[in-house]
């Protein structure tokens, strides 16, 4: 069982959370105090998306 079913995160926790689109690929992003946005999640069906380094979660993207 994920650890997020046993131990769910606050709802403000989930605010600055949003979905965009980098590279045609669907990332779960967090906005920073910085107005970066940092990986949270990818959201692909391509196995070779997961391969790359550029995409792991607390990555920074460059939009």
């Amino acid at each position: 069982m994920p650890q997020e079913h046993i131990f769910p995160m606050e709802s403000t926790a989930y605010e600055n959370q949003q979905t965009i689109e980098y590279n045609g690929i669907s990332f779960v992003v967090m906005e920073n105090a910085q107005k970066q946005y940092q990986i949270v999640r990818m959201l692909s069906t391509n196995p070779q998306d997961y391969l790359n380094s550029e995409y792991i979660p607390g990555q920074i993207l460059s939009l």
